[in-house]
């Protein structure tokens, strides 16, 4: 027989499963057209391939990512937490591995590296920082408080901090190389999209690092509700670890490659007609 604990761990996990359903259909359903109008730039036979390129591979690697999350579970112990990571870490995975533009055979000057605010507003690199030192300020605030006696201990805590340290690192670096490689002088065109790409990936990878940390987040609260002799932890935690929960799914759609980012070009270098 279902008791009312179980039904209502069943409905929770329903909340990140139609997450995952609302940012596939959402990412599927991203065309060219509709990329390049958001993101300023004339669509042509030239740069179509590598828009639809991005999107397909991106959608593919999301998809996967959420599909292993099925399979191989994170530990979080937030029933259907581990597809919408598994998505959020196979948007990652796909910013990370796109191939950039490469150089033609004929010589031709790059364009100098570009600083990484001209691709994402300098205030979620803040917020990334932030949130990754609060799940590590989490794991002492837990220890001191009573615990009950039925909890030893709460390995994932530790665990969870230094993923979202690892995590907020590695974006941040991955942000800044992308910012940082070459890019060709080719077809005005073409460097057009590449620059919607470019930013687009920066804010889809800033936006799944910064998504993923606050699940770790959401993971160390939940922990406190189960684990925290104190009564008032013990209900407004898990409370706050839903909400956080929700929060990730914010951030991601916000911060997803939908969203529109006009690259500030400077004068370090020129595009041949």
């Amino acid at each position: 027989m279902v008791g009312p604990v179980e039904l209502v761990v069943a409905l929770l996990a329903l909340v990140p499963i139609g997450a995952v359903v609302v940012l596939a259909v959402k990412a599927r359903a991203a065309q060219p057209e509709a990329f390049a109008d958001a993101h300023g730039f004339s669509l042509t036979a030239a740069n179509r391939p590598l828009v639809g390129s991005y999107l397909d591979r991106s959608w593919t690697w999301r998809i996967t990512g959420a599909l292993l999350g099925v399979v191989i579970p994170f530990g979080t112990r937030i029933p259907g937490l581990e597809m919408l990571g598994g998505y959020l870490v196979g948007a990652l995975a796909a910013e990370l591995t796109h191939a950039r533009l490469r150089r033609s055979a004929q010589p031709a000057a790059s364009l100098a590296p570009r600083s990484l605010t001209d691709y994402i507003a300098p205030g979620i690199l803040r917020a990334l920082r932030a949130t990754a030192v609060l799940a590590v300020a989490l794991v002492p605030m837990y220890h001191l408080l009573p615990r009950r006696a039925s909890v030893t201990d709460h390995p994932q805590l530790l665990v969870a901090s230094g993923l979202a340290l690892i995590t907020a690192t590695l974006v941040e670096g991955a942000l800044r190389v992308i910012v940082r490689r070459p890019q060709p002088a080719i077809a005005p065109d073409v460097v057009s999209a590449d620059d919607a790409i470019r930013a687009a990936s920066i804010h889809a990878t800033a936006g799944a690092g910064l998504a993923i940390v606050v699940l770790l987040v959401a993971t160390e609260l939940w922990a406190f509700g189960f684990g925290t002799d104190v009564q008032l932890i013990r209900w407004v935690a898990p409370v706050l670890s839903i909400s956080t929960t929700a929060g990730a799914f914010v951030i991601w759609s916000v911060l997803g490659h939908d969203r529109p980012w006009r690259v500030r070009r400077n004068n370090a270098g020129e595009v041949p007609a």
